[in-house]
């Protein structure tokens, strides 16, 4: 028999990706038709391949350096020059 500090961490295993996909289904619906689409459409047919194709350009060129530009604009490099406390 399981001891009541392990129905409680079974719980709490259960519960923290129920309330997560809940959040995430009530504060962002717009993100998850993206994610359902991801999941529905197989790897292996013409519309994964055409859109991996049109999206690989897109993501290259404007979303990977945008990303990596605003993460750098917001890197403090003072930090590193301080002793550590």
């Amino acid at each position: 028999m399981r001891s009541d500090i392990q129905n409680e961490q079974a719980l709490y295993r259960s519960l923290v990706p129920t309330v997560i996909g809940y959040r995430l289904m009530v504060r962002y619906p717009r993100h998850l038709w993206r994610l359902l689409l991801g999941a529905m459409i197989p790897r292996d047919c013409a519309l994964a391949r055409a859109l991996t194709s049109q999206l690989d350009k897109v993501v290259t060129l404007l979303l990977l350096p945008t990303f990596f530009a605003l993460t750098g604009m917001g890197t403090r490099i003072d930090l590193l020059y301080e002793p550590w406390q």
